[in-house]
């Protein structure tokens, strides 16, 4: 999908300034657009949501992560028009500069390709697809361990699954499925014969990734919470998810976190025109 997250102004913004230093006018118009294209698209329950959730943070931030699985079960192949001409071939991401190499250097630079593997380790899972024989796209997956969903919060991948992010798909080929057609390759390939299904997540209010991941097979299965507050944060699992299995690695701060250095964070998992995935 090609749409991008919808949320509602960020609180606190800072006024603009038109040329020459003068305070621009509020932008009030355009946030009741905002709204009325959230109501429209996505329900006002959707609207309500994140109206609380803009509210509240103006106070404290407080970010509730929805973790979505799909099983091999669950897969299905996706109705694309490209049928029978796709096929995939399993890698790792060590050798995505090799891949890169293959692809028009004007697509690696608008599109940034080069930072894809940046929240990589050399042994993930890349899974690149094709039709016939011309590059279609690719998608990354870590193949257990643990992951940094926000800062403060590593979830423990469940034993047999995959945390599937960054993905792309090229241009030519956009809005024909690749991406739903992707995760049901990555489950019935024969090198990934173990995996179990496919896990990750989407902050709450990125509506445009829940609708994508449903639409691709991925189900609900319970909520992160995460509260931060004077440079501190505290997590914790709901009750749903962790009778689904999901928990959190506990870790003492790094002397890197307590110097304020940036720490790396895996992407959401999703479907739409962002950083992590796109196509």
């Amino acid at each position: 999908m090609s749409s991008a997250a919808v949320e509602l102004p960020a609180p606190r913004r800072s006024a603009r300034r038109a040329p020459g230093g003068a305070v621009a006018p509020r932008r009030g118009l355009g946030r009741l657009r905002t709204a009325r294209a959230v109501a429209r698209e996505f329900g006002l329950g959707a609207l309500a949501m994140l109206a609380f959730r803009h509210l509240v943070n103006r106070l404290i931030e407080f970010d509730v992560l929805i973790v979505v699985r799909q099983g091999r079960e669950q897969a299905r192949v996706p109705d694309t028009p490209d049928g029978d001409r796709l096929s995939a071939r399993v890698m790792r991401a060590h050798e995505f500069p090799a891949l890169l190499r293959r692809i028009d250097p004007a697509i690696v630079a608008e599109h940034g390709l080069a930072e894809f593997a940046a929240d990589a380790r050399p042994d993930d899972v890349l899974l690149v697809n094709y039709v016939g024989q011309q590059l279609a796209g690719f998608t990354f997956a870590h193949d257990g361990g643990s992951v940094g969903l926000l800062e403060g919060v590593r979830m423990q991948v469940p034993d047999g699954y995959l945390y599937n992010f960054s993905a792309f798909t090229m241009p030519a080929f956009r809005g024909r499925k690749h991406q739903g057609w992707r995760h049901w390759a990555l489950l019935h390939a024969p090198e990934c014969a173990a995996v179990r299904g496919l896990i990750g997540y989407v902050l709450c209010d990125n509506l445009a990734s829940r609708r994508g991941l449903r639409k691709s097979g991925y189900v609900p299965v319970g909520n992160i919470y995460r509260i931060a507050w004077r440079g501190r944060s505290f997590a914790w699992v709901g009750p749903r998810a962790r009778r689904a299995g999901v928990h959190l690695v506990r870790r003492r701060r790094s002397s890197a976190s307590r110097s304020g250095s940036p720490v790396r964070v895996a992407p959401q998992a999703c479907s739409c025109r962002c950083r992590s995935t796109k196509g």
